[in-house]
C-alpha cells in the first residue's frame, strides 16, 4: 500500500499554507472531475485516461530508482514512453469526441508558373477509380 501524497493549500482564513494528504483514490476521482466528463462514455475514458496517465508516470519513477540494471531502466521508460503515447491518443479521442476537432487549413499565397507549365485554381478531385482520361 502507498503512502498518501500530500498537497499544498492556502487557508482562507489566514492566507498560510497547510498540507493535506489525499489517498491515491481520492487523487484519481478528483482528476477525473477535472477532465470534466459530460456522459457516462466521457466518464469511462476520463477513467482511463488517469489510470493511463498515472500509470506511465509511476513507470517513469522506476525508471529513476537508483543502483538498477540498465536493462530495466529501458523496459520502464519504454513502457512509459508507450503508456503517454496511448493517454495522448485518448485525449485527441475526447476531443474528436467533443466536436472539438482541429482541422489543418493551408493558404498557398504565392503560386510561380514557368514558361510550359500548367496550374490549377479551385477545387480539384481524384478520380479513385485511377488510370486517367482516357476511357477506351
Amino acid at each position: 500500500m502507498r503512502a498518501p501524497t500530500s498537497q499544498s493549500r492556502r487557508s482562507r482564513a489566514f492566507g498560510a499554507t497547510e498540507t493535506i494528504q489525499l489517498k491515491p483514490r481520492t487523487r484519481a476521482l478528483a482528476m477525473v472531475k477535472g477532465v470534466g466528463p459530460r456522459d457516462p462514455l466521457e466518464g469511462m475514458l476520463a477513467v482511463q485516461m488517469v489510470a493511463t496517465h498515472n500509470a506511465g508516470l509511476e513507470m517513469l519513477r522506476r525508471s529513476l530508482i537508483a543502483d538498477q540494471e540498465p536493462e530495466f531502466v529501458d523496459k520502464a521508460v519504454n513502457r512509459a514512453n508507450k503508456l503517454l503515447r496511448t493517454f495522448a491518443t485518448q485525449v485527441e479521442t475526447l476531443q474528436r469526441y467533443r466536436g472539438k476537432t482541429t482541422q489543418q487549413k493551408v493558404t498557398v499565397e504565392h503560386v510561380n508558373v514557368h514558361q510550359g507549365g500548367q496550374a490549377i485554381v479551385g477545387s480539384v478531385t481524384s478520380n479513385k477509380g485511377g488510370g486517367g482520361d482516357d476511357e477506351s
